[in-house]
């Protein structure tokens, strides 16, 4: 289910018709590392996007590492779509009590196929959220 209003001033508003985007994190040495991710905006203010990943993925060890990221609208196996319009940002782990704004907001934008993908993840599995800013505001 796609978010059907576009804000006014959103960096991030491009990115919305898409089910995906590319998430580039990089490591250390610079190297550029995409990854296809589900992405949501946050339901009650501009400027900021959730993404769910697993608390062990090499992503997340590179945000920590750097939360400079580049966000491309893109398909489900990371072609970029739109042209190539991309944008800086900064993305950095939420804390576990921020949870519920990313659950929520990828829940209303993806339904049935977000509650589908929680379900049926190992309950060993250690859940987390990323929480994506623009580079300014």
């Amino acid at each position: 289910m796609a978010v059907d209003h576009v804000r006014t001033g959103d960096p991030f508003a491009f990115l919305y018709p898409f089910e995906f985007m590319r998430l580039t994190t990089f490591r250390k040495s610079g190297v550029p590392v995409p990854t296809t991710v589900w992405f949501a905006p946050d339901l009650d203010s501009q400027d900021k996007l959730y993404v769910m990943t697993s608390a062990v993925t090499s992503k997340l060890k590179r945000i920590h590492n750097n939360g400079h990221v580049v966000l491309a609208p893109s398909d489900r196996v990371g072609n970029l779509l739109d042209g190539q319009h991309q944008v800086g940002a900064f993305a950095h782990e939420l804390p576990s009590t921020d949870h519920q704004r990313a659950i929520s907001a990828l829940s209303y934008k993806y339904g049935a196929q977000f509650d589908a993908v929680i379900a049926r993840a190992p309950s060993d599995q250690t859940r987390t959220y990323i929480e994506i800013e623009p580079l300014s505001k």
